[in-house]
């Protein structure tokens, strides 16, 4: 089941702060997997491959100063950034690292 559309942040509480994943990494250079609707609140690691599944949901905190770095994002779910009823105000970098050496293979 996917959430409705991203109506108000960051106190949605249909969304997980990505600190308060405790299986997540907090190493540069690993993998991720994004299973639950997860909103990014403070600065992160530079990650090699970012899995977002079916039915979750990753977004960004816009009262933040914010930069993801992933060699890879591969979205099955969803990837916000605002929304019509929720624009992104904040500033957010994202930066994909990878070449032509560094890909998914399916």
């Amino acid at each position: 089941m996917l959430l409705p559309l991203l109506k108000s942040l960051p106190t949605d509480p249909h969304f997980m702060k990505y600190a308060l994943l405790s299986s997540q990494p907090t190493t540069a250079g690993v993998n991720v997997v994004i299973s639950v609707p997860t909103i990014v609140d403070e600065a992160t690691l530079g990650f090699y491959n970012v899995t977002i599944e079916a039915g979750a949901a990753l977004t960004f905190d816009p009262t933040q100063e914010l930069e993801f770095r992933a060699a890879n994002i591969l979205v099955s779910g969803r990837l916000e950034i605002g929304s019509e009823t929720c624009p992104y105000k904040g500033r957010l970098t994202i930066t994909l690292t990878g070449d032509e050496t560094c890909f998914l293979i399916f």
